[in-house]
Order: structure tokens, then sequence, then C-alpha cells
């Protein structure tokens, strides 16, 4: 049996690490600079294999051309700096393709989607409209806010009134 660093060890090749003993399944990154572990759950059986696998590769605001490929912004990848735009080979099921979904290409590779173009054009569509609620609301409790002022001042004002003219009598 090998240890846990041992098996991190033996995938100094690869950015991510999976691998499951009898209880747990453990998942972590290794680089020249660091080594992370992480428990993410109960392993399925009792017999299990050690999986080595990269890292994959996200892309974030994407969206899946008439042509079936996939196009965004990939973070993560082996060969491409973050932030690059990219346009891979036809999906494998594009129809199957959903945010935080991991798909594959007609050649194989495989990519976890983030959030797509369409929810984030219907994220940033929300927050303004929550904006523009908000700033109706604070505008509604303003005028709100000065028709109680406004009836105040009328009510204090009759007060006074009705108390000069009280003192009118007494006099």
């Amino acid at each position: 049996k090998l240890s846990v660093s041992a098996l991190l060890a033996l995938s100094t090749s690869s950015s991510v690490t999976a691998f499951t003993s009898t209880s747990s399944t453990f998942v972590g990154t290794s680089s020249p600079q660091h080594l992370r572990q992480h428990v993410v759950g109960p392993a399925t059986s009792r017999r299990q294999k050690i999986v080595i696998m990269a890292g994959v590769p996200v892309v974030d605001e994407w969206r899946v051309s008439r042509k079936g490929e996939l196009l965004g912004v990939v973070s993560n990848h082996p060969t491409l700096p973050d932030g690059d735009v990219i346009t891979t080979s036809p999906l494998s099921d594009p129809k199957s393709s959903a945010d935080n979904k991991i798909v594959t290409t007609q050649s194989g590779s495989k990519y976890k989607l983030g959030l797509s173009e369409a929810t984030m054009k219907q994220m940033e569509k929300d927050r303004k409209a929550a904006e523009v609620a908000a700033k109706k609301a604070e505008q509604t409790a303003a005028r709100e806010a000065a028709a109680l002022a406004k009836k105040q001042a009328a009510e204090e004002k009759a007060a006074a009134a009705a108390a000069a003219a009280a003192k009118k009598v007494v006099a």
C-alpha cells in the first residue's frame, strides 16, 4: 500500500491527482511549488484503482457554435495562458452542454464548462433590473417620507393654531 504523499509524488507530471482508498476519495494538486490534498467523499467500493489524470481546462463565457464547436475563455489549460479565447473541435454531444458540466470534443479533449455567455448576460440583465428596482424603491420611500413630513407639519400647525385659539378664549 502506498501513502497519500507517495501517490501524489508519483504524479508530478500531472497538475491534478485523484485516487481513492477503501474509505475516502482524495484529490490533490501537485507542482514543484506546492502540494495539496483534499478528501472529497467516501470511496464507492472496497477495491479501488488509482486514477491519475491531468487537470481539466475550464471554459468560461462559453457558447457552442452552429458547427458544434466550443468557444470561450480558457483557464487551467496545460499549454495556453489563462484568459485566452479558444475554439475547440466539435463536441461529441453539443446538446448536453450546460454550466458546470464536463464536455468532450470529438478529438477526445475534455473541458469543464463554467458560466455560459447566455448565463453571464442574464446575470448582468438581472443585476441591472435589481439596480433599477432598488432605485425606484428608494425614490418611493423618499416620496413617502416627504409626504409624511408634510402631513406632520400640517398637523403641528393645526395643533399650534388650536392652542393659540384656546389661549385667546381663556384670556
